[in-house]
């Protein structure tokens, strides 16, 4: 996942920051956002593995696995 300093303000805009705080804390954003996707990306390896070590005779499919989440709009894309 690509994260710019671009994606980091737009998202904060759209969540609503003012825009003095987004320059203010732009480097905070910054280190919040890449805390946030090191998570993301921990829940989704962590689901994956559980998938593929479970003693189940029919494992699921990774692209079902990616379904199990809904995302309705492409609001908080910061790729």
């Amino acid at each position: 996942m690509k994260v710019t300093p671009r994606a980091v303000k737009d998202l904060a805009r759209n969540s609503g920051f003012p825009e003095d705080v987004v320059q203010l804390y732009l480097d905070e954003l910054i280190n919040m956002t890449f805390a946030v996707t090191k998570r993301e990306r921990k829940s989704c390896v962590q689901t994956v593995q559980k998938a593929a070590h479970t003693r189940m005779p029919m494992k699921a499919l990774i692209a079902e696995l990616t379904n199990e989440r809904d995302y309705e709009d492409d609001l908080y894309d910061i790729a």
